[in-house]
């Protein structure tokens, strides 16, 4: 991650958090569900429910995330 601008940095940290998010989806359908009393399933049309807005949040969080992460290893300078 050495030598890599706040763009790259950011599209580092959006690629990646799309597949924690893809990753990660029915693991956080399987949770809410439990909290609701909903019945367990692995039907593809209810675990991904949701995953676009899901996606949207988390690949600008941490695009920003790393953006800012590498801006303040670069020392905070405006150039780098």
């Amino acid at each position: 991650m050495e030598g890599l601008t706040e763009l790259e940095n950011a599209a580092v940290g959006a690629a990646s958090a799309g597949c924690v998010a893809v990753t990660l989806q029915p693991t956080l359908y399987w949770k809410n569900a439990a909290a609701q009393g909903l019945p367990f399933t692995l039907r593809p049309s209810l675990l991904f429910r949701g995953c676009g807005a899901n996606l949207l949040k988390e690949t600008s969080e941490m695009a920003l995330q790393f953006a800012a992460a590498g801006r303040m290893k670069a020392g905070g300078d405006a150039s780098s």
